[in-house]
């Protein structure tokens, strides 16, 4: 059985899935550069992004997981 990796997943759909992955992971980023641009304290910029980037790891695990069942069961992507 081949082995359903997350470069295969950003083939089939690579809008889709740079919305889900790597837009929310910039938004933090923007949010912290915004933080030391401005001179605010990082004590609301760092929470914010850590949580952004959790739930940005767990809806892609999601994504991937549904894209191997996808792949697996022979329904369309």
């Amino acid at each position: 059985m081949d082995k359903i990796t997350l470069t295969d997943m950003f083939r089939t759909a690579p809008v889709r899935n740079a919305l889900v992955t790597a837009v929310p992971l910039l938004l933090a980023l923007g949010q912290l550069a915004n933080s030391l641009v401005n001179d605010l304290p990082l004590i609301a910029s760092i929470p914010f992004a850590a949580v952004l980037v959790g739930v940005t790891w767990h809806l892609t695990q999601y994504r991937l997981l549904r894209f191997r069942r996808r792949q697996l069961e022979g329904l369309p992507r």
